[in-house]
């Protein structure tokens, strides 16, 4: 089958799931997709090494309190919302897919092996005054999940419950297997803050931090500083390597592909074969547009190499 065909099909099945969920879990009217201006709600993501062969995937998300809708309630205004999350197979076996009649849904639902329900988080803000709401406050939240290696269709919905504003974000993943040997990187987390984790514990900490998710992945011009964090896995410490370290660098690509910045860490001991870096980055002052972050880790005594990396965007929240 052609490859436009196989993009058409795609679409067509992809929508047609989306209406069922809609209908289905929020039981809203046909007048709900007539709202012109969407949430400004963002996802991301994050996948990290596991025991028994599984991955943990983390999935992030992000809110513009700006954007909800608010209702006057006793001593305030009120915002609500719900965030659905599911994950899901790829569409497979194409070629048996050679129809787009009355039984297209039964051949979408026959080439996903299993959906999977991963959150159904509910969201609320409450203000004391509408004067409070700043396109820089964001609410943020975020799912677990255990997972096998593969390639999935990462399905997120978020409904405004005051205006019934939908919006739904769709993502490709591969979720990839991490080697038991070879020197590698998790995938790379933005935060917009990341400090230590006092009092309760939360659904952001992590090792003895609490890492605050930024899934739009923006950050003003300014003044900003990009966050991050990331686990190393497999660094050598046995036998001659006891004792031995490792480097992290830093570069910040723009859309050119030119390295605009370039830094490292000192050399630091080895913790053991795996390790948990973090830092930031001030991003204030470069000029609104795309760029890619990089990390590169060295193990100082192999030789050896492991880099991720994950983009990142400027902007001016004055506009």
């Amino acid at each position: 089958m052609a490859a436009d065909s196989k993009c058409k099909l795609l679409k067509i099945f992809s929508a047609t799931l989306i209406y069922i969920f809609l209908i289905s879990v929020f039981a809203v009217g046909d007048d709900l997709f007539a709202q012109l201006k969407e949430p400004e709600f963002a996802v991301d993501y994050a996948q990290y090494k596991f025991p028994d062969k599984l991955i943990l995937l983390e999935i992030y998300y992000s809110l513009s309190e700006e954007s909800l809708t608010y209702k006057n309630v006793t001593n305030g205004y009120l915002a609500e919302g719900t965030i659905v999350t599911f994950l899901m197979n790829q569409i497979v076996d194409w070629e048996n897919i050679n129809s787009l009649g009355p039984d297209s849904l039964k051949l979408w639902i026959k080439t996903h092996k299993k959906v999977t329900l991963i959150d159904s988080i509910f969201v609320n803000n409450f203000l004391d005054s509408l004067n409070e709401l700043s396109s820089a406050k964001q609410t943020n939240d975020m799912s677990m999940i255990k997972v096998n290696q593969g390639d999935y269709d990462l399905l997120t919905i978020f409904t405004d419950l005051n205006s019934k504003k939908v919006k739904v974000i769709r993502d490709c993943l591969y979720i990839r297997k991490y080697s038991k040997k070879k020197l590698s990187l998790s995938s790379l987390q933005l935060a917009s803050s990341i400090t230590p984790a006092k009092g309760e514990k939360t659904k952001f900490d992590k090792n003895g931090l609490r890492v605050i998710p930024n899934a739009d992945r923006g950050y003003f011009l300014g003044d900003s500083r990009l966050f991050f964090c990331a686990e190393i896995y497999n660094l050598k410490i046995k036998e001659k390597a006891l004792g031995s370290t490792y480097r992290v660098y830093y570069l910040i690509i723009n859309q050119k592909g030119e390295v605009i910045l370039k830094s490292s860490n000192a050399s630091k001991k080895k913790p053991g074969t795996n390790a948990f870096i973090n830092g930031s980055i001030y991003c204030g002052n470069f000029p609104c547009g795309f760029y890619k972050f990089k990390v590169k880790v060295t193990d100082e005594y192999s030789g050896k190499e492991a880099e991720s990396d994950k983009n990142f965007y400027i902007y001016n929240r004055s506009k």
